[in-house]
């Protein structure tokens, strides 16, 4: 039997397939990843891993993504931003180690209209004269707003806010209104061979207000961080809401948009949402519990959260952050 995928590809070329089937480009070594699996704590003082021998590291960190937060059941809601992303190659000796702290989203679920940012993932490494450090800050949490600014919608209270949008030449309260403003950060990164910022989480209202006699539609845009599809670059999964008494009478129809979207990706998904309520096609989010669980891939936004009269979304939580090491000779 073949021991690895180089092998088996070996195999079926030689097996009738046509032309030179071998793969060249596969990563080479051995993989070590560290993220929190808790969804109340972390790695206790941080981790830390040791070289297994005289080599080369490849080290990519991610900061914890932007969860979304608790919103009245007549506001809207923004997307979290994705953790920054960095990356450094540096050589080791046999004892040198790698050790830092991993950014954790917030779980504060029951904290209204905005969660603050999420942390920071910081690794440093030591050893046989090799020494330095690197960091990629957390996520901004998406805002969210109540009322309807005298019946424009959501587009014009964010941007009455001060957060940054186009009205794209639409009409009156139509346009994209996005999580960022002059009093929020992007997250940026440091250290690393390369840096890119964590992307931002964005909103199209395509009419001025929704309201329970007539569908209203908004996009929600929900950002990625660097290093997972690609390098460098922002993935984004955007996706539909219907705001409608018949057609969204629960809020949490947004985090199967995502899911659905992120599953068509390279990577596959995650994983999926699990407490469902008396509509068995819909997640709930009323719950808070739904607002403390990431249920996201490490480093990406949260989904922002779903108008609905009479119930409340408590939002989603941005995924955690992540260190992945590879180590070849």
């Amino acid at each position: 039997m073949p021991t690895n995928l180089t092998e088996l590809v070996k195999q079926r070329a030689q097996s009738g397939w046509e032309g030179d089937h071998s793969e060249n480009n596969l990563e080479q070594g051995r993989i070590f990843v560290f993220s929190p699996g808790n969804v109340r704590t972390n790695f206790c003082g941080g981790f830390c891993w040791r070289a297994p021998g005289t080599g080369c590291v490849v080290l990519e960190v991610w900061g914890a993504g932007g969860s979304s937060s608790r919103m009245c059941c007549c506001g809207w809601s923004l997307p979290g931003n994705a953790g920054a992303y960095a990356r450094k190659c540096f050589c080791v000796a046999s004892g040198c180690y790698v050790t830092g702290t991993i950014g954790f989203s917030c779980g504060n679920a029951d904290a209204f209209g905005f969660r603050g940012c999420s942390e920071a993932t910081c690794v440093c490494w030591f050893g046989n004269g090799t020494n330095g450090c690197i960091c990629a800050q957390g996520g901004r949490a998406g805002c969210s707003t109540c009322g309807t600014d005298g019946g424009c919608g959501g587009y014009c209270c964010f941007r009455a806010l001060g957060y940054c949008g186009s009205n794209n030449g639409f009409g009156n309260g139509m346009g994209t209104v996005c999580n960022a403003s002059s009093f929020g950060t992007i997250a940026s990164a440091v250290g690393g061979d390369i840096n890119c910022c964590g992307g931002i989480g964005c909103v199209t209202f395509s009419c001025s207000c929704p309201t329970a006699a007539g569908r209203c539609c908004y996009t929600q845009h929900v950002p990625g961080p660097s290093g997972v599809w690609g390098c460098t670059g922002t993935p984004y999964i955007s996706y539909q809401f219907a705001d409608d008494a018949t057609e969204a009478p629960i809020p949490g129809q947004g985090l199967h948009g995502f899911i659905t979207g992120l599953s068509t990706s390279r990577n596959g998904t995650k994983g999926s949402p699990h407490p469902y309520t008396w509509r068995s096609d819909r997640i709930c989010a009323c719950y808070e519990s739904t607002g403390c669980i990431p249920y996201v891939p490490y480093g990406w936004g949260a989904p922002g959260g779903a108008y609905c009269g009479d119930v409340r979304d408590n939002g989603y939580r941005g995924g955690q952050g992540a260190v992945r090491i590879r180590w070849f000779t």
